[in-house]
């Protein structure tokens, strides 16, 4: 982790602060099925101690996740988790409704939605009128493939996800 950060720390505007360390899906779910409790409570005290932020975790088995977590006694107040939620449930494990129903139970976690779009299978409008009627989540991934794509989408989200407003 903290090589892998070194390089992109230089390229941090002077003043600009760490959000939260996210730990990559593949890692955490492989964690995750072995039950590594001591290896996800190792990272969050490391990325604490050393970055001065919150560590998160990206899954794709969020409900599992969450509740490992809790049964852990791993403070989900202190991480981020970002996972995927979309209207058809596409990569929603093990499904849209347990996801659904544990994200509202969450009130102390920031949630990151990612997959919104369900890999392009529903439009930014589709995936947006599916997000306001989630409650909990503090904040959405998108990915852009121009500058043009860019503002398209960020004008969209900020228009009607955002009511105006910076994301």
């Amino acid at each position: 982790v903290d090589m892998e950060l070194a390089g992109l720390l230089t390229l941090k505007p002077a003043g600009a602060q760490l959000g939260a360390v996210l730990l990559h899906e593949i890692l955490t779910d492989l964690a995750l099925s072995f039950q590594a409790k001591r290896i996800l409570a190792s990272y969050v005290q490391h990325i604490q101690d050393r970055y001065h932020t919150k560590a998160g975790f990206v899954t794709r088995n969020f409900a599992r996740f969450t509740r490992f977590c809790q049964d852990s006694q791993l403070p989900l107040k202190d991480v981020v988790i970002m996972a995927p939620f979309n209207k058809i449930g596409f990569q929603m494990n093990p499904s849209r409704e347990s996801c659904e129903a544990c994200l509202s139970s969450l009130t102390e976690t920031e949630v990151i939605a990612m997959s919104i779009m369900a890999a392009g299978y529903l439009n930014l409008h589709a995936a947006v009128a599916y997000l306001r009627t989630l409650s909990n989540l503090s904040g959405i991934a998108v990915g852009v493939s121009s500058l043009e794509h860019a503002e398209r989408t960020f004008t969209e989200l900020r228009t009607s996800l955002l009511n105006g407003r910076d994301p």
